[in-house]
């Protein structure tokens, strides 16, 4: 039991604390005094390194009260103790590491409010929105030029 409390960061050792001294102060049955908060702090605070919340290890230590209460430290001690909530287990990679979601992705170099990335076919510099503009923009050109040339074949006839 001494190596999970000295394995507990301080910081959440003083969390364990404020969360007991905050049972100790609304629950009646429960007082404690500074030595026994101190005392018991590591074991909340392996608590909160498990995952549980404060409202878990309020809930666990005050539900169910016997009556009447003796010592409120030996009570808290094996509640935190007994009740203590699993080790998480850690997530095993089926595989090696995923690629970012961004890998292989470049920024567009067309007109954009914001940059855009967009993964490219091949040495294509514009996402296919843009791409798909200059291609209209092309056909309008197109059509255009040969509009005029039309206008101007009439103009010279007549």
């Amino acid at each position: 039991m001494a190596e999970a409390a000295t394995a507990v960061p301080a910081a959440l050792v003083r969390r364990g604390a404020q969360i007991l001294a905050a049972v100790s102060h609304s629950v009646r049955q429960l007082r404690l005094n500074g030595r026994d908060i101190q005392t018991l702090a590591p074991l909340a605070g392996e608590w909160l390194l498990r995952g549980a919340g404060a409202d878990d290890l309020r809930e666990a230590l005050v539900n169910g009260l016997p009556q009447p209460v003796h010592c409120p430290a030996a009570l808290l001690r094996d509640r935190l103790v007994r009740k203590r909530p699993e080790i998480p287990r850690q997530r095993v990679a089926a595989g090696p590491p995923l690629a970012p979601r961004v890998a292989g992705m470049v920024e567009c170099r067309g007109r954009h409010i914001q940059p855009r990335l967009f993964r490219p076919e091949a040495d294509e510099v514009l996402c296919g929105e843009c791409r798909e503009e200059d291609g209209q923009a092309a056909a309008h050109a197109e059509i255009t030029a040969r509009g005029a040339a039309a206008v101007r074949a009439v103009l010279r006839r007549g």
